[in-house]
């Protein structure tokens, strides 16, 4: 299972269970900040895509296929 952490800095991905810290996914200042002000985010049944919601009505999806 993966948990994604969104906050002000962008996001982090968790693999839960994996002993490991989360790593960070998405660092670009854009894609960061819409990130920071998403109001929900869902993740995909297939795990590669995570929607977000911002307060002006605007969804954005992304990319969030797992790394090999």
């Amino acid at each position: 299972k993966r948990v994604f952490l969104i906050g002000r800095d962008g996001v982090r991905e968790w693999a839960v269970g994996s002993g490991k810290p989360p790593t960070q996914r998405f660092t670009d200042p854009w894609a960061a900040g819409c990130l920071a002000a998403a109001g929900w985010a869902t993740l995909s049944p297939d795990g590669t895509r995570l929607a977000t919601a911002l307060p002006d009505g605007q969804v954005l999806v992304w990319d969030v296929s797992p790394k090999p």
